[in-house]
């Protein structure tokens, strides 16, 4: 039996991405399915942490490029500059420091599949260069004067609606149409909360820790939680909580998750016979709001290798006002 031959499900896991039992996600695995077995452009939107790469390379793996390159890059974590170099390739000379040629991903990915991932983040200048490469089936190595074939097929993903961002005037509806030809929307956590328990366990079976038995309690705490960041939260989580616990403990209670500590005590917005005074919850959500800001900054630093000045802009931030958030002078 081939990979061609393998069912969805089994497809899935050979890629990472658990699919579980929530009825949306079986959905959604039967219409990419359906996309993998053309060779269309396909869009993957969803927000952060719900497996947008783990997707793209389910569409690879289950389509008739299996056996190609699958290459991946990140649109918003590059300068414009090293974007292009590293899309397109360049010639040697082409530029200082140029002292060889280069292969672009377009080529490494030559009947294969290139993931390009926030491609929302793209600026106008790549986002031509894009629109004429699906258009022509050709593309440019920078200061060649020679053309080369695009054979690739292209999948991008999003964690910030392509539509919303052509109303905003940041991307090309002509682009939009042209990536937008099959669309794959991944659910947050918060839909499919009746997978958790087996998310736990399948993470811990990938990450070989000790099989261990989450008590209600701490399930239905699992279940509270809003997870900001999805599956990739979920993950952090369980990681931590496993690590942290004693060898020998096998179930893990409600006081037993690593969830991230906050100073907003939940029980105050739960139980309305709580004797707190309004001021003093209004500085206990001043102060969970100055953690959720510092977290999401956080991630999207590791997102931009580090990289403050795109990260301020991903953020809507100017660089002071990020450095203030993070307590930086």
């Amino acid at each position: 039996m081939t990979v061609l031959d393998e069912t969805p499900v089994d497809l899935s896991a050979g890629v990472g991405m658990y699919v579980g039992k929530s009825p949306v996600m079986k959905e959604v695995l039967d219409l990419a399915f359906r996309w993998a077995k053309t060779d269309y452009q396909v869009l993957i939107e969803g927000e952060t942490g719900t497996g947008k790469e783990l997707m793209a390379r389910f569409l690879h793996h289950a389509s008739e490029r299996w056996d190609r390159p699958f290459v991946a890059v990140n649109c918003g974590a590059m300068a414009d500059s090293l974007l292009e170099s590293e899309l397109f390739g360049h010639e040697k000379g082409s530029f200082t420091g140029a002292h060889r040629d280069r292969k672009g991903l377009f080529e490494q990915a030559a009947g294969g599949t290139l993931f390009l991932d926030e491609i929302g983040e793209a600026s106008e200048a790549i986002q031509v260069k894009l629109l004429r490469i699906l258009e022509t089936k050709e593309f440019y190595r920078i200061g060649a004067e020679g053309s080369l074939p695009m054979t690739a097929r292209v999948i991008t993903a999003t964690h910030r609606p392509l539509r919303k961002r052509v109303e905003e005037g940041a991307f090309r509806e002509d682009l939009m149409f042209r990536l937008d030809v099959g669309k794959i929307t991944m659910p947050p956590l918060s839909k499919r909360l009746r997978d958790i328990p087996d998310l736990v366990v399948s993470l811990f079976q990938k990450e070989g820790l000790p099989e261990r038995t989450l008590t209600d309690q701490a399930l239905k705490r699992l279940e509270s939680h809003p997870w900001p960041g999805n599956i990739r939260e979920l993950n952090h989580v369980m990681i931590k909580t496993a690590v942290t616990l004693p060898a020998q403990q096998t179930i893990i209670d409600e006081g037993d998750l690593a969830l991230p500590e906050s100073r907003l005590d939940e029980r105050l917005l739960l139980n309305h016979e709580s004797d707190c005074t309004v001021p003093e919850l209004l500085e206990a959500v001043r102060l969970y709001e100055k953690e959720l800001i510092q977290a999401r900054i956080e991630t999207v630093l590791k997102e931009t290798s580090g990289d403050r000045k795109r990260a301020a802009e991903l953020l809507d931030l100017t660089e002071r006002k990020l450095r203030y958030w993070l307590n930086e002078k």
